[in-house]
């Protein structure tokens, strides 16, 4: 069955997802993967967990006791010419 989310806190209250990978910006990193936590979803992150280490405090806080993961995922892309 095809589903169609209008947010993105919709789509990590299906209990059907197990996981959410967050390819936001920085600054909104921990807004995105919050309320995925919080619905014990596994995160990975494409970019850092935030601008200093603040955000990855708060959100390793909020995975403590949780069945929720946050694992960073560092892809590097090259352009040769």
């Amino acid at each position: 069955m095809k589903r169609i989310y209008s947010d993105y806190q919709s789509l990590a209250a299906d209990p059907d997802i197990v996981a959410m990978y967050i390819a936001s910006t920085d600054s909104l990193y921990v807004e995105n993967s919050k309320p995925c936590l919080e619905n014990g979803k596994h995160v990975a992150s494409e970019t850092p967990l935030g601008v200093n280490a603040e955000p990855a405090k708060i959100l390793m806080a909020l995975a403590q006791g949780l069945i929720g993961e946050v694992q960073t995922v560092k892809a590097h892309f090259s352009t040769f010419g």
